[in-house]
């Protein structure tokens, strides 16, 4: 909420999703079409207080196959917990708190520790009923679980963008949390609403880059193999109304597509407990 508009969500401005034109490029938007909402999955918008869009004009052209406008940074980014546990207390949530710093960064390589063998990274896709429904986007990178709000959630729809928002990183042991959130920072209840592992799939100019630059750069591709999702996803940094949080999460025309099926409306059980976010 802002004092520019009051009242104003993620859902009650236009600025959830868009759905292109028939033969419009699924690569290339405003940032103003960008912010209109034809969304048809439920959900809302997150209850996180961060993901609030001022409805500033932005006339910045996005154009996802350029990443020229993006600065590149020579180093990858830190990522460590110590916002995640500032944003909780262990007394009023069962949620992980991970161990006491992030893993060594992993890159794309597999990683090890407390799942044992070398395996590959993982995503994890958390469906969050909490004041307002929202689906929580997290891959394994550098060691912790960088995280996006996904309002909508995901789309199989390759013209069909939605706005991710980038949250704090998570600890890995997140990606197997289920559980009720009490009262307090993301209060509701959280499912495992699709996993799996992920291969990189990103390139910048051409050339194949880690998860950890793309990440840097603004951009990522990854291939997932979950359940509910398979095939490629793109994740690209828009800057939307000046605020570097502001993603887009496209699905890739690849096999995985599928411009009728919404999981997001029909599939609501856990994939692991094969729960729902009211049976928590």
């Amino acid at each position: 909420r802002g004092p520019e508009n009051p009242g104003r969500g993620l859902s009650g401005a236009p600025d959830a999703v868009i759905s292109l034109s028939p033969g419009a490029s699924a690569g290339s938007l405003s940032a103003a079409e960008a912010l209109t909402d034809t969304g048809d999955s439920p959900g809302g918008p997150c209850s996180h207080p961060d993901l609030y869009l001022r409805p500033a004009p932005c006339d910045n052209a996005f154009n996802r196959t350029d990443m020229s406008s993006f600065n590149r940074r020579p180093t990858m980014a830190k990522h460590d917990l110590r916002e995640y546990r500032d944003k909780r207390r262990s007394s009023n949530t069962s949620e992980p708190m991970g161990d006491a710093s992030a893993s060594e960064p992993s890159g794309d390589a597999s990683t090890t520790g407390k799942r044992g063998k070398a395996e590959e990274p993982v995503f994890v896709i958390q469906r969050h009923e909490a004041t307002n429904l929202h689906f929580d986007f997290r891959l394994e990178i550098d060691g912790v679980l960088v995280s996006w709000a996904v309002p909508k959630g995901p789309s199989l729809d390759p013209s069909t963008k939605r706005l991710a928002h980038r949250t704090e990183d998570h600890p890995i042991d997140y990606a197997d949390f289920e559980g009720r959130i009490g009262e307090g920072y993301g209060a509701g209840t959280v499912i495992v609403w699709d996993t799996g592992a992920f291969a990189n799939a990103t390139e910048i100019d051409g050339d194949s880059v880690s998860t950890s630059q793309g990440l840097d750069d603004g951009h990522l591709v990854v291939d997932l193999h979950g359940e509910k999702l398979s095939g490629a996803f793109a994740l690209t940094q828009t800057k939307l109304n000046g605020d570097p949080a502001n993603w887009l999460l496209v699905k890739v025309d690849d096999s995985g597509a599928d411009r009728r099926r919404k999981p997001t409306s029909t599939q609501n059980e856990s994939v692991l407990s094969g729960r729902g976010n009211d049976d928590i």
